[in-house]
């Protein structure tokens, strides 16, 4: 993989990140609300997991 693609796919994946917390950072009602769906616990275990990829891109980015 190409130094630009590897770019654009940590933007991708920090982008990804971002936009999967932020519904939870919301106050109030929202929060009764998705605390009832389970969705913060889904989006904490995609943000892991996310993390865990971006790690393992990272170390493999280093090692090229």
């Amino acid at each position: 993989m190409n130094k630009p693609a590897k770019t654009a796919l940590t933007a991708l994946l920090l982008g990804g990140i971002a936009a999967l917390t932020a519904p939870a950072a919301h106050a109030g009602a929202l929060d009764d609300t998705l605390d009832n769906t389970g969705l913060p616990q889904g989006i904490a275990a995609l943000d892991t997991s996310l993390d865990a990829a971006f790690e393992q891109a990272n170390r493999h980015y280093e090692n090229d």
